[in-house]
């Protein structure tokens, strides 16, 4: 195998780790290297032997078959919502800039409710008057929330029925996933 050939496999043996949700000590311990191995190796400071290459790549490739992706491999880290304050013009405007047909809506930092399309159509039709409204007037549920290790298919079963997920690490929020991830 080339040299160019072992660069292809090591820039993308990171973004299947990370995919995965697996940690670089896991992986390392599964492949019988050190994590400082790994780590240098994804930042591109190490030339690896093709043989760890190929034992790293292997033990990704079982892992893709055999494990479940935890949704921090999906999340989006920068989570675009609005403020309950806020009036439903500024939500609208979000969401056209953005292209989103949801936003969480938070007050100090956590979620108390969600402003979706579907719910400013249907204030729209109540009354033509929603621009000085706010967005607690208006705004349904909040998201649900779960960890970032969380289990990809757990939260596919959540978005059958919600608009978007929230992910959250010690009560933090740290992304969100929609559907359009999975497609």
């Amino acid at each position: 195998m080339q040299h160019s050939d072992v660069k292809g496999i090591v820039s993308g043996l990171r973004k299947r780790r990370q995919r995965l949700g697996v940690p670089q000590k896991e992986l390392a311990a599964r492949a019988n290297v050190s994590q400082s191995f790994v780590s240098k190796l994804e930042a591109g400071f190490i030339n690896p032997s093709y043989a760890n290459v190929e034992r790293l790549a292997g033990v990704l490739e079982e892992m893709e078959h055999t494990e479940e992706p935890a949704v921090s491999a999906y999340a989006h880290k920068k989570v675009v919502a609005v403020n309950e304050d806020d009036t439903v013009v500024r939500a609208i405007r979000v969401m056209k800039k953005r292209g989103f047909s949801q936003l969480p809506v938070f007050r100090h930092g956590f979620c108390v409710g969600t402003v979706t399309e579907r719910r400013l159509f249907e204030a729209l039709s109540e009354s033509m008057n929603i621009a000085k409204k706010k967005v607690r007037d208006i705004m349904d549920e909040p998201l649900p929330v779960v960890s970032p290790s969380t289990k990809r298919s757990a939260c596919i079963a959540l978005l059958r029925s919600q608009p978007a997920v929230l992910v959250a690490n010690k009560g933090s929020v740290i992304g969100i996933v929609t559907k359009s991830d999975f497609l």
